[in-house]
């Protein structure tokens, strides 16, 4: 077994670690990352936070060339029986993005849900905007693909495991390389042309009395974060939300699209017990979120404001087909990853 403190393992700690303090990278248990040390691939835990890495063991050791070998025989599930159990006394799953991580061919991987990327890949012209934004760079385009196997199966289709950049449609980002200072070099860099200013919203325009009216003996209540608002009172990201979902963690955490409430009638007509929506958009007034959220949830709103900023507003979107969305929250897995970030927190 390596020891805890094994150089290689720390590198990738303190790597993952990094990368998980920034919102603009990963919200919640978003994002993974992993190393292939000889035989054996340490990829991150399923539904635990990469800013965890930092005080807790959360990589779980995988027979890799396994999982290859049964993504290419067409196994439904290739994870299965490859997680080396002596190694670790962990109960937690590896990465449902274990797949990825184990046919792409640097040691080092990096897989996050990067706000700015997330901006560029939802766009309908996706791919030959970022030909130029990306000119120079070694980077291959993803469609939209499940997250899972789907993916690592598009991936291998396109031949593009030896990439070093993949930026993957409607979901975010893949760097890899062999030593993490480099891979964190590459993801700075790659982020950096990426970038994009989020675009200011009319604060004065938000109807805070109207809200709070509204949402009176209700199981809603208005966000402290004015920015949160702007979904609601600029034009550009209310058009953008009201056309359906833009990636899968707003699907798994927000739920499916977005809920238009015009009326107080009906937000009182939201029952907690009736799988109320987590967030409701009031048009031209703001929006009013759910009671006891849990601190993943305000996460991922937050990340919606982030990424909704950052969308043009002439944009042609490319949203998540009905099908897509139900993939994903039939998903056992993706169900597994919520249980473990489930606790409600009371400011909002």
């Amino acid at each position: 077994m390596l020891p805890e403190n094994n150089s290689e393992l720390l590198s990738l700690r303190l790597l993952s670690a990094q990368i998980g303090t920034d919102p603009l990278l990963v919200q919640g248990p978003g994002g993974n990352t992993s190393m292939k040390i000889g035989e054996v691939l340490w990829v991150k835990a399923s539904g635990k936070s990469l800013k965890a890495s930092a005080s807790e063991e959360i990589f779980i050791p995988v027979n890799y060339m396994g999982v290859r070998a049964k993504l290419l025989e067409g196994a439904t599930d290739p994870l299965e029986g490859q997680t080396i159990t002596n190694l670790v006394s962990s109960t937690l799953r590896p990465s449902i993005e274990t797949s990825l991580h184990a046919i792409m061919a640097d040691p080092i991987v990096v897989h996050v849900h990067c706000v700015k990327t997330i901006g560029w890949s939802v766009a309908q012209n996706a791919e030959m905007m970022l030909s130029d934004v990306l000119q120079g760079e070694e980077w291959g385009w993803i469609p939209y693909r499940r997250p899972g196997v789907p993916l690592a199966e598009e991936i291998l289709e396109r031949k593009l495991e030896s990439a070093r950049i993949l930026v993957l449609g409607n979901h975010g980002l893949v760097v890899t390389g062999e030593e993490p200072q480099k891979v964190a070099q590459l993801l700075k860099q790659v982020v950096k042309r990426l970038d994009r200013k989020p675009r200011r919203f009319p604060d004065t325009k938000i109807k805070i009395k109207d809200l709070q009216k509204f949402c009176a003996d209700t199981a809603y209540c208005l966000p402290l974060k004015a920015e949160w608002h702007s979904l609601g009172v600029d034009t550009a990201n209310l058009d953008i939300v009201s056309g359906g979902s833009l990636y899968p963690d707003h699907v798994i955490f927000l739920g499916p699209g977005m809920t238009m409430c015009p009326s107080a009638g009906q937000i009182k007509s939201y029952q907690p017990e009736k799988e109320s929506p987590k967030l409701l958009v009031v048009p031209q007034s703001g929006i009013l979120v759910l009671k006891g959220l849990s601190q993943v949830e305000k996460e991922m709103i937050q990340c919606l404001v982030d990424v909704v900023r950052r969308v043009p507003a002439s944009q042609k979107i490319r949203y998540l087909t009905q099908s897509e969305e139900k993939e994903l929250l039939d998903w056992d897995a993706e169900q597994y990853r919520i249980s473990l970030n489930a606790y409600p927190t009371s400011n909002v």
